[in-house]
């Protein structure tokens, strides 16, 4: 059949570059996707032309990077398909492929295949590293470990060698993890593709049978395959035989995960004969967008010579704001999200989830419906959480707890700090117990000082009583000083906990703001066109207004990424200029990037700006500001617009004065905004 004639009729006009896919070749092919390309209907299209040439549905093997990208393909391909192909070829990920090699290899030899760490009431790979490193560390580090532990898996490192930036302490963990696994009859996610690839190696006739089943392997989001996936991917496919991958990597942003962009790379190498087809239109963004991305995305060396063509005609716009304060750029958010069109969408993307609990208390506050990423996070971390825990001591003196874990390093002295603990009984609360030790101690001044220090707090607002500890407690002081000489991701959650603090009346409501802090709740979220969710998350998803916010030195440019490149490693520099190009090509009409408040200590705009803003068009879109509009000039102050005559604004401000000034003055500048 004349399958391009068919998606015609269904409303979908593949392109040249598309029409590519439907070649029946079995040569080793990558196809490059730019971002907004449609390579999901080219793979679908393809799909149906190999099934339309005669093969079975049952030798076609489609695979991706997650479950919800495999289950978003196949109801793609059942929508454009399912009348004319009732049964459908298999979509998986890759580790749903290996877990079958392994079963079908346990079930041929009567072996078992392991259980795998937390599911089924299995224990979990933290609590197996917490076993092996005993509990002194924290689940932050170790969880740090873990993703090391996967990072050296994925990428087939010597687990005696410890990667460049891991913990002096990773070979002795790896180790130790491993052989705690292993005895326990167990194996993690990581493990799937290692134990199916040496099945594969060692057992040539199984391997024969494997490589039979499919003759056609097709692969999207190829960049974010790891070295250890794509062995499994080369013992299946002999030569590259029937192998078809399609990706991109510009967009290759799990080097923390052990991906990398160097499979694609070095695939005409690997692959001798092997054709390399590219997807440059790009359907999905303003032509002003993607001036800046084409601009900015060449500073990667690592990358093929390509381009993202613009299909749409100009007006999309690219903005960055310059908040003063946290609560100012809380309310620039608002205040965008009320400007845009019915049925548009509006993606809010971070670096991390630290600065979704803001946002999400913020839109709650003004009753804006949203969507959110379900994944917790945890804001009192470091320096952070011993300040959280001083300020929930002081809301509740009778938490012995809370005491138990400040430790008091330099507070107090080890035997006062002792004492206290040894004779708590529950009678009596924190302060009690500090004066009655001051009284058995020569030296018991300091316990005396802290029990009058959180004695007071109790009367004072969580902000109150945060600074007033700061200035009262040598902790305190020592944490804040930390904080703001620290990693910038401390002092993103240092600068939101003061802004937690300030949102509370009373110290004891603290601890709940806290908990809807890190815990954010979707509001309303089956009215809601707005959606939250780290840069990651939002990988393959697009929106019709980009807020960009997180883009700080420190973290979009992560820290480790400019340690490593101060030491002559490129690698992880040149990954987060792909996640910020990433974040940057899901806009589709507008994107706005939000700069660091400016009563934000420490914290400085990203390094990216200055390469990504100058490729943005001279020309600025003429907003329209009807009479009455409520405005705020960063000079002036508040007003209230009275006329608009093309360039020229007349605002009537709060102040008394009448003044006319330039709109695209003000707005280049960053001057005016809506309220």
């Amino acid at each position: 059949m004349n399958l391009i004639s068919y998606l015609s009729c269904k409303s979908v006009n593949l392109t040249a570059s598309q029409q590519q896919s439907l070649s029946l070749s079995d040569e080793p092919v990558l196809m490059l996707a730019v971002p907004g390309a449609g390579k999901t209907t080219a793979l679908v299209a393809r799909t149906a032309a190999l099934l339309d040439a005669g093969i079975p549905s049952e030798r076609i093997l489609n695979l991706t990077f997650s479950r919800a990208a495999a289950t978003s393909m196949q109801q793609r391909f059942r929508q454009l398909f399912s009348e004319i192909f009732p049964a459908s070829p298999r979509f998986s990920t890759i580790h749903s492929l290996c877990l079958s090699i392994l079963r079908d290899f346990a079930r041929q030899s009567g072996r078992t295949v392991p259980n795998i760490v937390g599911t089924d009431g299995m224990p979990t790979a933290l609590s197996l590293l917490r076993g092996v490193t005993g509990s002194s560390m924290d689940d932050e580090a170790l969880t740090e470990l873990g993703n090391w532990i996967s990072f050296a898996k994925n990428r087939l490192l010597d687990p005696s060698v410890r990667p460049s930036g891991a913990p002096d302490l990773f070979p002795q963990v790896f180790e130790r993890y491993e052989k705690a696994k292993k005895s326990a009859g167990l194996m993690d996610y990581d493990d799937m593709p290692l134990f199916a690839a040496q099945i594969l190696q060692k057992r040539p006739s199984f391997l024969a049978q494997w490589q039979q089943r499919f003759i056609r392997i097709n692969v999207d989001e190829a960049q974010d395959v790891s070295p250890a996936q794509y062995a499994v991917l080369r013992l299946l496919t002999p030569q590259g035989k029937g192998l078809f991958l399609v990706g991109d990597e510009d967009q290759s942003i799990y080097g923390f995960r052990g991906a990398s962009p160097q499979q694609l790379l070095d695939f005409a190498e690997s692959f001798p004969g092997a054709k390399i087809w590219k997807m440059e239109e790009n359907f999905r963004s303003r032509p002003e967008i993607l001036s800046c991305c084409n601009g900015f995305i060449r500073l990667c060396p690592q990358r093929y010579d390509k381009e993202i063509l613009p299909t749409r005609q100009s007006g999309g716009c690219v903005e960055q704001v310059l908040p003063a304060s946290m609560e100012d750029s809380l309310q620039e958010i608002a205040a965008i999200i009320r400007e845009t069109l019915p049925g548009q969408t509006v993606g809010i993307l971070y670096r991390n989830h630290l600065s979704a609990g803001p946002a999400a208390l913020w839109l709650e506050k003004e009753h804006i419906p949203f969507q959110i990423d379900p994944a917790a996070f945890i804001l009192g971390r470091g320096p952070v959480r011993m300040q959280q825990i001083l300020l929930q001591l002081a809301a509740n003196p009778g938490d012995l707890e809370a005491f138990r874990q400040l430790r008091f390093p330099r507070e107090l002295e080890a035997a006062l700090f002792q004492d206290v603990l040894l004779r708590a009984n529950g009678k009596k609360n924190v302060p009690q117990l500090l004066r009655d030790t001051a009284e058995r101690f020569a030296n018991g001044g300091p316990a005396r000082k802290l029990a009058d220090t959180l004695e007071t707090c109790k009367t004072f607002s969580p902000l109150k009583a945060l600074e007033f500890l700061e200035h009262r407690t040598v902790l305190a002081a020592q944490l804040r000083k930390q904080a703001e000489a620290g990693d910038p991701a401390i002092q993103l959650r240092e600068y939101q906990f003061r802004f937690l603090c300030s949102l509370a009346q009373n110290v004891s409501s603290l601890e709940t703001l806290q908990q809807h802090m890190e815990n954010p709740k979707p509001f309303y979220p089956k009215e809601a066109q707005v959606f939250l969710s780290t840069i990651h998350g939002a990988k393959g998803l697009e929106y019709d207004t980009v807020l960009l916010l997180d883009a700080f030195d420190g973290i979009l440019p992560g820290r480790a990424a400019l340690d490593a490149l101060q030491n002559g490693d490129q690698e992880g520099w040149y990954e987060e200029l792909r996640l910020f190009y990433v974040a940057a090509t899901r806009a589709k009409e507008r994107l706005v990037v939000f700069s660091a408040p400016k009563d934000a200590k420490g914290m400085h705009d990203s390094r990216f700006f200055r390469d990504f803003f100058r490729h943005r068009p001279r020309h600025i879109p003429m907003p329209l500001f009807a009479p009455g509009t409520p405005v705020f000039h960063r000079v002036f102050g508040s007003g209230t617009v009275i006329e608009q005559s093309g360039d020229r604004l007349t605002i009537a401000f709060d102040n008394g004065f009448l003044k006319s000034v330039s709109v695209s003055y003000c707005i280049s500048n960053h001057l005016l905004k809506r309220i």
